[in-house]
């Protein structure tokens, strides 16, 4: 049994028997696909907050927009002249 594993190793091209190389291979597959923060998370949070951008942007140009016409709407206009006259009169 112990001949076969080592006949094995030694038939494996020199980068396979490197630790360095075994050690680099084994912490991208545990920070690509098995840790709590890999890249698939990744891809789904960034997905997630663009989409909460764009609905933050939406929402506050709709914002602006009311906020305007409710600051030139008639009797907002008319508050303002009778709060001038009253101030001046």
């Amino acid at each position: 049994m112990y001949n076969r594993i080592q006949n094995f190793l030694l038939n494996l091209p020199p980068i396979f028997r490197n630790i360095f190389f075994l050690t680099t291979i084994a912490f991208a597959v545990w920070m690509l696909f098995l840790d709590e923060n890999n890249m698939i998370n990744q891809y789904r949070k960034r997905s997630e907050l663009i989409d909460l951008e764009k609905k933050r942007d939406y929402s506050k140009m709709k914002f602006l927009k009311l906020k305007k016409n409710l600051n030139y709407s008639p009797p907002m206009l008319l508050l303002r002249k009778n709060l001038h006259e009253k101030t001046i009169g």
